[in-house]
Formats: C-alpha cells, sequence, structure tokens
C-alpha cells in the first residue's frame, strides 16, 4: 500500500469514526430501540448521494469486488482507493447486520490503529 493509500484510508477513517460516534451521540434514545444503518453511513462518508444507494444491489464485499451498476463501481473505485480489504468490509457489514455498535467502532479504531503503524 503507496503512502497515499495509506493517508486516504486513515483520513477516511477518521472521518467515520468522528461522524459515527457524533451520530451515536444525537440518536440516543433512553429505550435504546432506534435504528441505525452503519453501511448506509458508511456510504454517505465515501460521498455517495442517499439517491444513489438505494441503487446498490448486493452487500458491500460484493460491490467492492464485482459491482453490478454505476453506482456500485464508483463504490468500488472509492473503496479501492482506500485500500480497504475484502475482510475488513466483510467484518463491518457483520457487524452492522448484529447492530453491534461498539464491535464497528472497535473495528475502525482498529483499523485506523494498524493505518497509522504502517506510515
Amino acid at each position: 500500500m503507496s503512502t497515499n493509500q495509506k493517508s486516504k484510508k486513515l483520513e477516511f477513517l477518521n472521518k467515520v469514526i468522528e461522524r459515527y460516534t457524533n451520530a451515536k451521540k444525537v440518536q440516543y434514545s433512553p429505550g435504546g430501540d432506534l435504528e441505525f444503518d452503519f453501511i448506509a453511513h458508511f456510504y454517505l462518508m465515501l460521498e455517495i448521494e442517499a439517491t444513489d444507494i438505494a441503487a446498490i444491489e448486493q452487500n458491500i464485499v460484493n460491490v467492492f469486488a464485482s459491482p453490478k451498476n454505476h453506482v456500485e463501481t464508483k463504490i468500488s473505485l472509492l473503496l479501492n482507493e482506500a485500500s480497504f480489504t475484502p475482510m475488513e468490509l466483510s467484518r463491518l457489514e457483520s457487524f452492522a447486520f448484529l447492530d453491534d455498535q461498539t464491535s464497528i467502532l472497535r473495528d475502525l479504531q482498529r483499523m485506523r490503529r494498524v493505518c497509522k503503524k504502517s506510515f
């Protein structure tokens, strides 16, 4: 991974962690019954338009590996530019599916630490 790719990934991870943490604070409810779609949030952080997110037909790993339409191709390119791996995306998607917000945040922070160490 080149230094430029590392810095893009680190910048993206910092942005996602900050916004995800802030979004969780804003959406707090005493009953804890709010739904939060992390993958949609992740796509928004990639600067994908909310209307384009509806055009996504597959899970994030398949979007990354074999996009089916122009929106998925755009996302795949952005994920590749930021040097995400299928395993990283799979873990995030699994945690999102389980609605395990703590594990999502821990995994994002782990990826950020690994990225910082590689500089």
